[in-house]
């Protein structure tokens, strides 16, 4: 059993919560975001055996992997009280055995003509020590190194904490043992909605829903995967599609380096201007 102090606790959740900020996304091209709320069915209790192979193709794919970098990026239209708003982000995720990784986002924001660029996060682990950066506070922590298993020992009480969206569902595939990441487990519903063109790629779209019980109708996950490599090629999450502040959000998946050694300096922290070495992270003073 792994045994891990508060500092190190407390950094593992943070990856985790960062993980989240990147969850969710819709199918955008190829599949209208139209079609997916028509589409929006009562949550199935039986996974299709087809759409569990595929998911499971992939897992196997990226456990096998030494190293892996991707950028994704993400498009979330919303309907707040201020009007309407878009959101755009892009993430890189980088990964390598044994416990190296790298995690940035940052994020376009436009609401009516205000544009707001900021950097929401980065979290780095090069085996001697741990960064974690908050892009609001300008503020930047570092502890002792925290391993790829103590990660992957973390595992929430509900899944859809950890699993959709495509940086979570990248991590868990490359670090997970195949009994943790066991596709029936936490890909429940999961169908497969038919094979496609996107931009030009063969993929397989597979539907799932996270939430558990009655809490399902809330929202679901659309995967698409490239069938010729297995790989995620788009992540979506449409949420409370019966709702009218309901929302689509889209990530497209693109492989930067697939088992090639990353440079030294992928997983070395370049503090932004501004940014402070602080103990803990605080909100700003007055």
């Amino acid at each position: 059993m792994l045994v891990m102090n508060r500092a190190t606790r407390n950094l593992v959740n943070r990856i985790l919560i960062g993980l989240a900020l990147a969850a969710g996304p819709g199918m955008g091209a190829g599949i209208a975001a139209t079609s997916i709320h028509a589409s929006f069915a009562a949550p199935q209790t039986i996974s299709d055996p087809r759409a569990i192979a595929i998911i499971e193709e992939m897992a196997a794919h990226y456990s096998k992997l030494q190293s892996v970098q991707v950028d994704t990026n993400g498009d979330l239209p919303l309907i707040t009280i201020m009007g309407k708003a878009n959101i755009r982000f892009h993430v890189t995720l980088a990964l390598q055995r044994p416990d190296r990784y790298a995690y940035y986002v940052d994020s376009t924001t436009r609401t009516g003509d205000r544009t707001t660029n900021k950097v929401m996060l980065a979290i780095l682990g090069n085996g001697r020590s741990a960064i974690s950066y908050n892009g609001s506070l300008k503020q930047y922590t570092r502890s002792r190194p925290v391993s790829l298993a103590a990660i992957a020992a973390q595992r929430p009480a509900r899944p859809d904490m950890l699993w959709g969206g495509a940086t979570k569902l990248l991590l868990a595939f490359f670090i997970h043992s195949p009994e943790d990441r066991a596709a029936k487990k936490f890909f429940p519903g999961a169908r497969l909605v038919g094979r496609k063109l996107l931009n030009g790629t063969p993929v397989a779209v597979i539907e799932y829903f996270p939430l558990p019980g009655k809490l399902a109708s809330l929202g679901k996950y659309f995967i698409a995967v490239d069938t010729r490599s297995d790989v995620l090629v788009r992540c979506s999450d449409v949420i409370a599609p019966q709702n009218p502040f309901s929302a689509v959000e889209t990530e497209d998946v693109r492989p930067v380096s697939v088992n090639e050694l990353l440079p030294d300096s992928v997983f070395n922290f370049r503090p932004p201007p501004g940014a402070r070495l602080v103990a803990k992270f605080s909100a700003p003073s007055g």
